[in-house]
């Protein structure tokens, strides 16, 4: 057991305000009956509650205002998407032809598994779920091609790409500098109440506690610290993913002048 929280800092401030919504509320469910079996954690808890409260409000109405009928369209379309590649991957799965596409099925329901819930979260949080499935997946390239997914994986990179752009382009015209200002500064102020609550549970780890609170202190390092690990991967899964386009499209470009100049 770790004797105190990981380094958690970077890792927070690196996330998306969506991404940052999501990780607060993960970790407060997660943590809270851990919280209740040490009242030293009530005030700073309850604060921290507060503050998410507060962000999760703020964010809920910005997001909302944003919200066009072209949105939803484009979000039912990625959506209807995902969840036809997810059925045909579970198809070759149940009734494959043979054990070649048995094993393909088995490894794509693998890397896909973790994205399963990825419809049901909020805009932002699903367009970087779809993009780190879409990376792992075309990890999969060989078992990709036995099910004859190439193009399942092309038209969902394309309708997530085409919400993302929609979705990019609403925000930026419809919330206003203040808007984006309040849901930084929210932001910032419960990472700032998370951050408080690792110090004390830090520091009580450094005293001499009875069974119970080692117990539940040791459930809060745990928990955190996988959530953490979490976030911490979604990020670096993102970066590889970054790269890997500007690599790409840095050999278009180099191409396209190669050609150019024959």
């Amino acid at each position: 057991m770790s004797s105190s929280i990981s380094p958690y800092k970077s890792i927070v401030q690196r996330l998306t305000i969506a991404e940052n919504v999501e990780f607060h509320a993960t970790t407060l469910r997660e943590i809270e009956t851990s919280m209740q079996a040490v009242p030293l954690f009530a005030p700073a808890f309850a604060l921290y509650q507060r503050g998410f409260a507060a962000l999760e409000k703020e964010y809920g109405r910005s997001a909302k205002s944003a919200e066009t009928a072209e949105m939803v369209a484009l979000d039912d379309r990625r959506d209807a998407t995902l969840i036809h590649l997810f059925r045909r991957i579970d198809f070759h799965a149940k009734y494959p032809r043979d054990d070649v596409e048995r094993a393909a099925a088995q490894a794509l329901q693998f890397a896909a598994d973790a994205y399963r819930d990825a419809h049901g979260k909020n805009y932002e949080a699903e367009t970087a779920q779809i993009r780190n499935l879409i990376t792992d997946l075309r990890t999969q390239g060989a078992a990709l091609a036995t099910l004859a997914l190439e193009n399942f994986i092309a038209r969902l990179d394309e309708d997530n790409e085409a919400f993302a752009a929609h979705y990019i382009n609403r925000i930026t015209a419809k919330q206003g500098q203040r808007e984006r200002g309040t849901l930084s500064a929210l932001s910032a102020r419960v990472n700032q109440q998370f951050d408080v609550l690792c110090q004390i549970t830090n520091g009580l780890l450094l005293t001499q506690q009875d069974a119970a609170t080692q117990a539940a202190l040791e459930q809060v390092v745990s928990t955190i610290d996988a959530i953490v690990h979490a976030y911490k991967s979604l990020l670096n899964r993102r970066a590889g993913t970054q790269s890997a386009r500007k690599t790409r499209t840095e050999g278009g470009t180099e191409e396209s002048a190669e050609t150019g100049a024959a």
